[in-house]
């Protein structure tokens, strides 16, 4: 049986984080960044070296990357709208560091929207994304430039970009510290990145547990503010900035996710967006239950698991 190592810390010994659904819980028959019906993974374990929150996925990492790859996912095209302003607001984070170059590369960057966005506020932007539907209608209707590929089989540059953004990215990966250390390599030494990522230790993921959002066979690591910070450290990416910003949704989507907690409750706010002035409007909600961080590369340090510096 394959021994699982923690990719923070590379320990070995975890504890049971959640319960056990005690089933083995087979993968939805697709992927969709706006499935609601996404099932838990059968286990989830704590580190007990770092605390890192993680599937022990054995095997499976394959099987996620084919369906990201073969993804389409028309809902989320008709929310370019709503994820469109959602942008805007991560984009305004990033202004302060747009004068020290404004190369950025978005990893996993889906249908375009916020390259497109960026684009229009001045930065020179690529995008990196598996999903072959989901690359080919970003070159399609935007003309940008978007490698279907995973980021390490991109080859990029070293030290062309000057930011890098992850948006609901990180917990996909199958190594998220290897995928950190690749931006490192791709970042400008005075250049940043952000991310953001659900948060393990947020209010909504306390109380309701296996039936939170954020939990599901496609998420492999759930992170709190400390693990992400340390992981960040490691890999010589310093955090500099820790924030949160408004994400935002029509109403037709705000049902659709509610469905899977609350069919009633669900039937209720449909009621109440006809009075509010249909499905299609947009709200914007902040309910913090993300982690977001801008992290500046360190240079050319060495940075050691037990956060030593030394010159290169």
């Amino acid at each position: 049986m394959k021994e699982i190592y923690c990719d923070l810390c590379k320990a070995a010994d975890f504890i049971n984080y959640m319960p056990q659904s005690g089933r083995a819980v087979k993968l939805p028959g697709e992927y969709r960044i706006t499935e609601s019906h996404a099932c838990p993974p059968d286990k989830i374990v704590q580190c007990v070296s770092c605390g890192l929150v993680y599937v022990p996925q054995g095997g499976d990492a394959q099987t996620l990357h084919e369906y990201y790859r073969t993804m389409v996912d028309e809902r989320y095209a008709a929310e370019e709208q709503s994820r469109r302003l959602t942008a805007k607001a991560v984009l305004k984070k990033l202004v302060p560091f747009q004068r020290d170059g404004n190369r950025l590369l978005d990893v996993g960057c889906s249908l375009g929207f916020f390259l497109v966005e960026a684009q229009l506020a001045g930065w020179e932007v690529q995008g990196v994304e598996l999903s072959e539907w989901a690359a080919s209608q970003a070159r399609k209707h935007y003309g940008l430039t978007v490698h279907n590929t995973t980021l390490r089989q991109a080859r990029l540059p070293p030290q062309s970009f000057d930011v890098i953004v992850l948006q609901d990215t990180l917990e996909h990966l199958e190594s998220p510290r290897e995928t950190l250390t690749e931006i490192r390599r791709l970042l400008r030494p005075a250049g940043v990145v952000f991310l953001n990522t659900p948060d393990i230790e947020s209010l909504p993921s306390r109380v309701l547990g296996m039936r939170w959002w954020g939990i599901h066979n496609f998420h492999l690591f759930y992170f709190s503010r400390r693990t992400l910070a340390r992981l960040l450290r490691v890999v010589g990416l310093q955090p500099i900035i820790w924030t949160s910003f408004p994400r935002n949704f029509s109403w037709g989507y705000l049902i659709h996710r509610l469905r899977r907690y609350n069919p009633a409750a669900a039937a209720l706010l449909r009621c109440a967006a006809v009075v509010m002035g249909g499905e299609t409007r947009i709200i914007a909600i902040n309910n913090y239950e993300q982690i977001g961080v801008i992290a500046r590369n360190s240079g050319f340090m060495t940075v050691h698991e037990d956060g030593r510096q030394r010159g290169s």
